[in-house]
Order: C-alpha cells, then sequence, then structure tokens
C-alpha cells in the first residue's frame, strides 16, 4: 500500500522534473492518504470577536469640549 511519504516524495520528484501539473495532482492525491497529516481544527485557532469600541460617548466629550472651552 502507498502511504503518504511515498506519494510526496514522488510528487516531488515529478517537481524537479519539470512535471509542475503532475506534482500538483500527486500532492493533491497524497493529502487522501494515510500516514501524514494533522486535521487542523481551524475553529480552535479563531480569533476573540472583537470587543465593543472603547470611545468616549458623547456626554464625555461634550464634558471635555466644555473643560478646554474654560481653559
Amino acid at each position: 500500500m502507498i502511504a503518504y511519504d511515498d506519494a510526496e516524495q514522488r510528487g516531488f520528484d515529478l517537481f524537479r522534473a519539470g512535471e509542475h501539473e503532475r506534482a500538483i495532482r500527486m500532492f493533491e492525491l497524497a493529502q487522501t492518504l494515510p500516514g501524514e497529516g494533522v486535521e487542523q481544527d481551524r475553529a480552535r485557532h479563531r480569533l476573540p470577536e472583537p470587543k465593543p469600541a472603547q470611545g468616549c460617548s458623547l456626554e464625555k466629550l461634550e464634558i471635555v469640549i466644555s473643560i478646554v472651552r474654560k481653559v
């Protein structure tokens, strides 16, 4: 039985020989074979949801403007 490592090596050999299309196809087929590949759980690697912006409210802005005008 052919395994991932064998198909991957064959893909590299094809690539070096200038058979780029066949090499790509071999790499695609290699991914379906046993022996390699850790499934990445992309859900675990997602960034956390952004928090609401920590801006100033209109009320705070008006207070700052009034203080600046007094100075």
